[in-house]
């Protein structure tokens, strides 16, 4: 990779910490390689595919595509970074607080689906839907099923994890925040009518104890 050209997000998105992660456990630091920001999955498929770039971080069903075109997997962003929330939903904390009632709703349907698909006598049609909807293979779609959250749960550790990788590769400078000031669980409480997840605290820094 060193010289060649990648498509990006912006510089700090999360696909990017990865990607700047993978690289730099191999001792390939980001002066070594160019970026071109492109934007979603579809789109650095799309430059890939051309010719514009020579790599891509790419989600399924992206993925499947690069490699049926001819496509080399380098490298899997979970063998780097282990339980990486990739089911989220962002927001800024203004409009949250103006569409309360709304943001309930759409939990509570996020959370009721993956009780239904999660429930034995429904993984067959899971399956079925997730091959067909985001075409993928079965095998593609068994992991898929796998990340699947159970009740849309909030997960603090996993999140103070992100931040501690954003510290690691130098995008978060101190002072910093607990986990807990980048999620308001108010919000699926009041959906799932279950208490709140139990806070993960603040990020542990290259030389905290316990890192």
């Amino acid at each position: 990779m060193r010289g060649k050209l990648l498509a990006g997000d912006p510089g700090d998105s999360n696909l990017d910490l990865i990607r700047a992660k993978i690289l730099r456990t191999h001792g390939v630091r980001e002066n070594e390689y160019h970026i071109e920001i492109i934007g979603s999955s579809p789109k650095r498929l799309e430059a890939f595919l051309q010719g514009r770039v020579a790599a891509a971080m790419l989600t399924p069903p992206s993925t499947e595509k690069a490699l049926a075109a001819g496509g080399v997997l380098l490298a899997r962003a979970e063998d780097y970074v282990p339980n990486w929330p990739l089911t989220c939903g962002w927001t800024r904390r203004s409009w949250l607080e103006g569409h309360r009632d709304l943001v309930i709703r759409f939990i509570r349907a996020w959370a009721t689906a993956t009780d239904w698909l999660l429930e034995p006598e429904h993984r067959d049609e899971t399956m079925r839907l997730i091959m067909e909807v985001e075409h993928l293979d079965r095998l593609r779609a068994e992991e898929s099923f796998r990340k699947v959250v159970p009740r849309a749960q909030i997960h603090p550790i996993a999140l103070r994890e992100v931040l501690e990788l954003r510290i690691e590769l130098g995008f978060y400078k101190p002072p910093f925040s607990p986990a807990e000031r980048f999620y308001d669980a108010s919000y699926w409480c009041a959906a799932t009518g279950l208490p709140p997840p139990e806070p993960a605290g603040m990020p542990r820094g290259p030389s905290s104890p316990g890192s």
